[in-house]
C-alpha cells in the first residue's frame, strides 16, 4: 500500500475547488436560513409562493425562482441587504405591516427583473445599486440618500414621486457664480418611463442625474432640481396641460439638454437663481445635432435672473424669435447676440433638420 506523505496530503486536499451551492426553498431551508446559510457564489431556487417576512442579506448570492417548478411568480415581501442579486421576484409591499420600504440597498446590491407595488418606498438605495423592473403605487418609487448611486431601466407608475434624490448643497463662494457644470452622474436613469404622479424627479442638493432615452408622461412637474446636476439626452418629457406644472425646473443648477423634448406645461422650463449667489448655467441644445423640442408650452421658457442661458438650435414651435413663448427678457434680448451678452440666442437653421425625441421636421429661416 501506499503512503502518502502528510504534507502532500495537506496541499492536495487544500487545492481541491469546493463547488458552489444550491438551496431550494423551502425544501431545503426556509428563505431567511437559506441566505444565512449561503456563501459567495450560491445561488437559492425560490418555489412559487407568498413569503410575507423581509429578509436580510450581505453576500454574493444569486436568488431566482426555482425554474424546475411551474407556477406563479414567487412574493417577497422585501429585503435588506447589499452584494445579493434578486432576479425575477414580484415584491409586495403591504406582506409585511410597518415596512414602509420594499427593498433597502446598501452596496453592490442588484434587483434585476422584478416587480414591486405597494409601500411607502419602492427602493432606497444608501450604498450602490442596479434595478431593472418596474414600480407601482409608492408615494416614493426610487429614494437615493447622499454620495449613493443609481443605475436603473425602470418604469414607473402611479407614484407621487418617481424619483427623490438629496445630498449637501454646493457651497456659495464670494460674489455671484454659476452653479458647477455637472460631474459622472451618480444616478442613471436609461430606457425608462415614468408615468402619471405628481412629479417624476425631485432633487435637492448638488445631486448629479442622468435621463437617457426615457418617457416622462402624465406627471403635474417633470424634473424639479434645486442646487443639482441634470444631464438629459433623448428623452421625452409631457405634462398634463399648458395651465399647469413646470416641465423642467432648475432653481440655482446646472443642465446639459439634448436632443429632447418638453411639452405640455403651464412652463416648459425655467432657469431661476432664486436670489443666491449660485444661479443656473448649462446648455439647452447649443448645436444643431443636439437641438431640443421646447414647444407647445403655456410658456416655453422662463428665465427669472440676469444671466443668460445658452439655448441655441432649438426647435420653440415657431421660426419668429419674438414670439418664442419666452418670459423673463424683451424680444431685442432674445436676438442672436454674437458674444451672448443679451441673453438667450435665438436662431433656426435654413435646412431641414430632426428636432429632438418627437422626430418633428420644419424648415424655416434664420
Amino acid at each position: 500500500m501506499t503512503t502518502v506523505p502528510p504534507v502532500l496530503l495537506l496541499v492536495t486536499l487544500f487545492a481541491t475547488p469546493v463547488g458552489a451551492a444550491t438551496l431550494r426553498v423551502p425544501g431545503d431551508l426556509p428563505l431567511q436560513a437559506a441566505l444565512n446559510a449561503s456563501a459567495a457564489g450560491d445561488t437559492v431556487l425560490v418555489a412559487p409562493g407568498t413569503y410575507p417576512k423581509a429578509v436580510t442579506v450581505d453576500v454574493d448570492v444569486l436568488v431566482q425562482p426555482d425554474p424546475a417548478l411551474a407556477g406563479p411568480t414567487p412574493v417577497l415581501a422585501g429585503v435588506t441587504g447589499s452584494a445579493a442579486t434578486f432576479r425575477g421576484f414580484s415584491f409586495d409591499g403591504s406582506l409585511e405591516a410597518g415596512r414602509g420600504t420594499v427593498i433597502e440597498a446598501g452596496d453592490d446590491l442588484v434587483v434585476d427583473g422584478c416587480a414591486l407595488a405597494n409601500g411607502v418606498i419602492g427602493v432606497s438605495v444608501s450604498g450602490s445599486c442596479t434595478f431593472s423592473g418596474s414600480l407601482d403605487n409608492f408615494l416614493t418609487g426610487l429614494s437615493v440618500s447622499p454620495d449613493a448611486t443609481l443605475t436603473a431601466t425602470v418604469v414607473i407608475t402611479g407614484c407621487e414621486t418617481g424619483l427623490y434624490a438629496t445630498a449637501p448643497k454646493v457651497p456659495a463662494g464670494g460674489g455671484r457664480s454659476p452653479h458647477p457644470s455637472c460631474p459622472d452622474a451618480g444616478i442613471e436613469l436609461v430606457d425608462s418611463r415614468i408615468t402619471g404622479g405628481r412629479t417624476a424627479v425631485d432633487t435637492d442638493g448638488f445631486v448629479s442625474v442622468l435621463l437617457r432615452r426615457t418617457v416622462v408622461e402624465g406627471t403635474v412637474d417633470g424634473l424639479l432640481f434645486d442646487d443639482g446636476c441634470l444631464l438629459l439626452e433623448d428623452t421625452e418629457i409631457s405634462g398634463t396641460g399648458t395651465d399647469t406644472g413646470t416641465g423642467v425646473d432648475l432653481v440655482a443648477s446646472y443642465a446639459g439638454i439634448a436632443r429632447s423634448t418638453v411639452t405640455g406645461f403651464g412652463i416648459g422650463i425655467r432657469a431661476t437663481d432664486d436670489a443666491r449667489p449660485v444661479y443656473t448655467a448649462g446648455v439647452l441644445g447649443g448645436s444643431l445635432a443636439d437641438g431640443n423640442v421646447l414647444g407647445g408650452n403655456g410658456v416655453n421658457l422662463s428665465l427669472e435672473q440676469p444671466e443668460w442661458i445658452d439655448a441655441d438650435n432649438n426647435w420653440w414651435g415657431t421660426t419668429d424669435c419674438e414670439a418664442l413663448g419666452i418670459e423673463g427678457m424683451t424680444p431685442a434680448r432674445i436676438a442672436a447676440n454674437a458674444d451672448r451678452t443679451l441673453g438667450i440666442l435665438c436662431t433656426v437653421p435654413t435646412e431641414t433638420v430632426t428636432w429632438g425625441a418627437l422626430k418633428t421636421r420644419f424648415g424655416g429661416a434664420r
